[in-house]
């Protein structure tokens, strides 16, 4: 899945983070993050893949505590 900046700031908004610590959790630097919330840069094919690896165990998490 390519990842827009609607997406990301989505993705980490639900996961209640800061950019810094969603860097961490990614991969990437902070500079990053902003890059791509604010439309300025798109995520690299390999940071895409980081991105859908988090989205997956975030949901993954949220399945677990509704049970």
């Amino acid at each position: 899945m390519k990842w827009n900046k609607d997406q990301i700031l989505k993705l980490r908004r639900d996961m209640e983070v800061s950019q810094k610590d969603f860097a961490t959790m990614a991969g990437v630097t902070i500079t990053a993050v902003s890059r791509w919330e604010n439309g300025h840069a798109k995520p690299s094919y390999f940071a895409c893949e980081r991105l859908n690896l988090l989205h997956a165990e975030y949901g993954e998490l949220m399945e677990a505590t509704r049970l």
